[in-house]
């Protein structure tokens, strides 16, 4: 019903009736009345379809005066929607309609007034807020006021008053930090508010970074009815769970991840073909779908969360501990469900064939990339000789029986690499930042993560495992193209991006040859292969500015 309701919304430039899409769909009975009626509210819950206070309906793609969006507001009080495939709105604070920066919202574009302020470089359109869709988180203070205790907005350029009942304030104390819920306008500028939660006193250890997470919706704890899930989740594999699936359990299958790192969801093997021609790459992720099903409270928390959300020196799950650090987790020693990617590629990075399927796996090791990557350096300090580097124990404690599987694998990563080079990809290694911080939770100071040979292979294991897989599961042969799935799309920079790179670069005293204005895949991963760079400064900066001469990706 909703693809049925979408085609036919996207052939329509104009508002139409609830009757109109009715009849245009042929429904007649009650039962195609209310399945309408869903898909109708499923589409503007996706923010994909506008209605009207009248009752009309129309897509935002159709529509090009009214779009949804993301507020942000400015220091003076403005503010600018947020959108995708659009320059950003701006509104003027007299057009806010009392909107909360982090609020989902309608603007309709509408000419300036006169006088009225319009900002520099601001873009050409202005628009004014006509309906609030959902209203960001608001994180405040318990204050002493005239009255007695009142909430105070951390958001000071708010203008709203948030009215909470006299028995929720009898039990707050000053200084405690709250989370409100909207229950409805009192007038104008006066809302009635309720307490969603509590995250404490503002001079509590950590408070900042729960405040800031607590904008966001993340929060440590779980809904009851998904704690009461967990009960009927097992903290081992039982017999159960291993009817269908391939037992790997004595195959040497091991997990690279960092010193820190709990959640263990993904873990690799890797062989030689009897004839020697082939490495046989095993790539193993855990399957988390074998405990959340479908509907189920785990799933719905997992799909509001989206993903785990990592504030400095901690992590707020996607999923509760007992599932992302336990049962779900590929962790030494123990059996886990898995899916199971086998690749056997050849000597020139080409996938000769695979096999996906459902598997029992037992981690022989948890490896850390900081060990790895001093093996490495051990291996090539001593022209690969994995006998001298176990006997001479030049390798860390416990990663002697593991050091031919590494040198394989480098030696597949670095041919993976190259194919990937020759196909045009470009090489962004640009160094990310890591926060340090104390028992706390205090940061102490930020510096720049240290990429290793261990961290990029894994990345090139886990690329070709991604792209087995959505050519084996996802791609019609009949049609000749992907099917239905979801996909990251990287579209081709666009010239004068490219144009204004080039001459930045040039500025720096490199001298690039070449088509510049015929863009295709290539054309950034050719300009970057003739740069020689001075320092590994100059290297950063140039890599940075190539990055954001580049298109966003989407999904």
């Amino acid at each position: 019903m909703k693809d049925n309701v979408l085609n036919y919304l996207k052939k329509q430039k104009d508002f139409v009736s609830f009757d109109k899409i009715f009849d245009a769909l042929h429904l007649e009975t009650a039962e195609e009345k209310k399945e309408l009626e869903n898909a109708l509210q499923e589409l503007k819950d996706e923010y994909l379809l506008f209605v009207s206070n009248r009752h009309m309906y129309q897509l935002y793609e159709t529509n090009k005066t009214i779009f949804c969006g993301e507020l942000t507001l400015t220091e003076a009080g403005n503010g600018f929607i947020k959108l995708k495939d659009h320059e950003d709105l701006f509104v003027p604070k007299e057009k806010l309609r009392f909107a909360l920066s982090g609020d989902i919202v309608v603007g309709e574009i509408k000419p300036p007034e006169p006088g009225e302020y319009v900002p520099k470089n601001g873009g050409d359109d202005r628009a004014e807020i006509i309906q609030i869709l959902k209203r960001a988180n608001i994180v405040g203070e318990i204050v002493k006021g005239r009255d007695g205790l009142e909430f105070k907005p951390l958001d000071d350029k708010t203008k709203i008053s948030f009215i909470l009942d006299e028995d929720e304030l009898e039990d707050c104390v000053e200084g405690e930090i709250v989370v409100l819920k909207s229950l409805g306008e009192i007038n104008k500028n006066k809302y009635r508010a309720a307490i969603e939660k509590k995250l404490g006193h503002k001079d509590d250890p950590g408070m900042d970074t729960k405040i800031v997470c607590a904008e966001f919706e993340f929060y440590d704890e779980f809904p009851q009815e998904v704690l009461d899930e967990l009960e009927d989740i097992p903290t081992e594999v039982l017999d159960s769970d291993r009817v269908g699936r391939v037992d790997l359990t004595d195959k040497v299958i091991f997990t690279i991840d960092g010193k820190d790192t709990k959640d263990i969801d993904d873990a690799i093997s890797i062989e030689m073909s009897e004839d020697g021609q082939y490495y046989i790459l095993g790539v193993h992720i855990a399957d988390v779908s074998h405990y959340v099903k479908p509907g189920s409270a785990l799933d719905q928390e997992a799909y509001k969360r989206g993903t785990s959300c990592y504030p400095p020196g901690s992590v707020i799950p996607m999923l509760p501990h007992k599932l992302s650090n336990g049962i779900c987790s590929l962790n030494e020693g123990v059996d886990r469900c898995a899916f199971t990617c086998e690749m056997k590629i050849n000597r020139f990075g080409e996938i000769k064939g695979s096999d996906i399927y459902k598997s029992i796996i037992r981690s022989k090791k948890k490896m850390n990339y900081d060990d790895v990557n001093s093996t490495f350096k051990a291996l090539e300090e001593n022209d690969n000789n994995v006998q001298k580097v176990v006997s001479e124990k030049l390798c860390p404690d416990t990663y002697e029986p593991f050091v031919n599987d590494l040198k394989l694998l480098q030696e597949l990563a670095h041919i993976i690499r190259q194919k990937r080079k020759d196909r045009g990809a470009s090489d962004f290694d640009i160094p990310e930042a890591k926060v340090v911080c104390d028992m706390n939770g205090t940061p102490l100071e930020v510096k720049a993560r240290n990429v290793g040979e261990g961290e990029r292979l894994i990345e090139d294991d886990m690329l070709s495992a991604n792209e087995t897989v959505a050519k084996a599961e996802m791609f019609s042969k009949p049609l000749g193209r992907p099917s239905q799935g979801v996909y990251r799309v990287h579209e081709k920079p666009l010239p004068e991006k490219i144009e204004k790179f080039v001459s930045f670069v040039s500025s720096l005293g490199h001298v690039i040859n070449g088509d510049i204005k015929n863009i295709t895949y290539s054309t950034m991963s050719n300009i970057l292969n003739q740069i020689t760079y001075k320092n590994d400064v100059e290297a950063s900066i140039i890599k940075s500015q190539a990055v954001r001469s580049m298109p966003k990706a989407y999904y």
